[in-house]
């Protein structure tokens, strides 16, 4: 064969054998190819699946902190219920206090 052409009709087994040799490369090529796509978008599907992972982290750290200022708000309100009271009480101790305060000092200014 050396440096010349083939052609069907000198050599048929030869062109047979390259016919398959390029059928296989053409078929190993484009599955290379292919096999590149795949990979391409399986790295794309793993990255959105990552970001929804994320995503739904977030949405539930985000509820956690919704219960926990709602628990925070409820303590609060308790806290200052609490705290209305205790100031009543303390304005009503400083008030007979002032009125002890009152009488010493009448008694004082008698002598």
């Amino acid at each position: 064969m050396g440096s010349s052409y083939i052609n069907s009709d000198m050599h048929p087994k030869q062109i047979d054998a390259a016919k398959k040799l390029i059928t296989s490369f053409a078929t190993r090529v484009a599955k290379a190819s292919i096999q590149t796509v795949l990979n391409e978008e399986t790295k794309k599907l793993e990255k959105l699946e990552k970001e929804l992972k994320v995503l739904k982290r977030d949405k539930e750290k985000f509820e956690n902190e919704i219960q926990n200022a709602n628990e925070t708000i409820v303590q609060r309100e308790k806290d200052i219920k609490e705290n209305t009271k205790n100031q009543a009480e303390k304005q009503d101790t400083i008030t007979k206090q002032k009125s002890e305060v009152d009488k010493i000092n009448t008694k004082l200014k008698k002598f």
